[in-house]
């Protein structure tokens, strides 16, 4: 049977048709929620984004993590509508372009850091707002806002004033405004970085739920690395308008690709040395005649003799005396302490040794320090990566 002919099988017409009177099922085969190719912004002569490429299948939690100026929350604009792009190949949203759509005709919401309430309207018609506009009867719209309401555990505040409100509170009631109409993707923009720092880890633990109860593509732009790695199923590493890294938050936290990465990642301790060999993916280098052995996280493999840096976390790092030494599989290195700083639940102790300083986490504070003359660290914790 040609394809013509599979066509006109009656069950396969009779499963078309059914998916052109739902648009929902439509939408359930694609895959993709969002579709960026060859995205570039100017603001004038400075060039804030450069060559984005992105694809968000529905129902994922995506995190841009960036620092100030990276570009992120204008991503973020773009996507939404907030912004048109200087330059874009397709920017598809749901399969149709939307590169040149405004805002308003975008199926997306936004939720910023400040709220954007209404201060003159209670927290059930703030929610019922976009409903109104769509002219949703009465009736309906206050059904739908208290199963909002209730979801983010709100539930009894529909006639209560928006300043009667806690800062997680109104998060919360904003966050409602958002899914009220129900976006293809709910949009991000730093929500929780006007709280303060328990509410808003128990906030990341309900934002996470609610996601997953509710199946829906939210998009989050944070500068933090711990949220990012919280909540997301990946995470889109930015600087300078450039995505440096896009990878799950395990493999971005392990394995950073740059020395960029590694630092923003929060790797304390970062060796310029030069390669001396390169073995099925691990790296033999020398830093001023010490040789260090870990695995490389660049994408090319190195060639003796390039400059490279060793990186490992602060915590791998731990002091062994001469009767300690293990070299089973460690790189070691002699040294002296030069400061020593208590942070509650551990000690970041600084070293002096002959490939530079080393920063050391630890744990128990029962260790003698005076005694520490070696700092060891595991091969398999020590990261070989491009040095630009």
């Amino acid at each position: 049977m040609d394809f013509y002919d599979f066509c006109q099988n009656v069950q396969f017409i009779s499963f078309y048709r059914l998916l052109l009177q739902n648009e929902t099922s439509i939408l359930f085969f694609m895959k993709n929620v969002l579709e960026i190719r060859g995205l570039n912004h100017a603001y004038g002569h400075v060039q804030v984004l450069r060559n984005i490429n992105l694809s968000v299948t529905r129902g994922e939690f995506v995190s841009v993590l960036g620092s100030s100026g990276s570009g992120k929350s204008t991503l973020l604009r773009i996507i939404a509508g907030l912004e048109l792009p200087t330059s874009v190949e397709s920017l598809e949203l749901e399969g149709l372009d939307v590169s040149h759509v405004p805002a308003n005709h975008r199926n997306v919401s936004t939720v910023f850091q400040h709220y954007g309430l209404f201060p003159h309207l209670s927290v059930g018609k703030n929610v019922e707002y976009g409903l109104k506009v769509r002219k949703i009867p009465s009736r309906e719209r206050r059904h739908t806002a208290e199963k909002l309401l209730n979801k983010v555990k709100l539930d009894g505040f529909y006639a209560r004033g928006v300043n009667q409100l806690s800062g997680g509170q109104k998060q919360r009631v904003a966050l409602a405004r958002s899914l009220v109409l129900e976006p293809s993707i709910l949009l991000l923009d730093e929500p929780l970085g006007a709280l303060d720092e328990k509410l808003r880890i128990d906030m990341q633990v309900e934002l996470l739920a609610l996601q997953k109860e509710l199946g829906m593509t939210f998009i989050y732009v944070t500068h933090s690395q711990e949220e990012a790695l919280t909540m997301s199923d990946r995470i889109l590493l930015m600087d300078q308008g450039e995505i440096i890294q896009e990878d799950t938050p395990v493999g971005l936290f392990d394995r950073p690709c740059n020395r960029f990465a590694a630092e923003f990642m929060g790797i304390e301790n970062t060796i310029p040395a030069k390669v001396e060999s390169c073995d099925k993916g691990y790296v033999t280098a020398v830093a001023n005649e010490t040789q260090l052995r870990g695995h490389w996280s660049g994408e090319e493999a190195p060639q003796p003799g390039d400059a490279v840096i060793v990186a490992f976390r602060a915590e791998k790092a731990v002091p062994f005396n001469e009767a300690q030494q293990d070299n089973n599989d460690s790189n070691q290195v002699s040294g002296t302490m030069l400061s020593r700083i208590y942070k509650g639940k551990y000690l970041d102790v600084s070293m002096s040794t002959d490939i530079g300083n080393i920063t050391m986490r630890l744990w128990d504070d029962q260790i003698k320090l005076s005694k520490v003359s070696q700092i060891q660290w595991k091969t398999r914790h020590t990261i070989m990566l491009p040095a630009h």
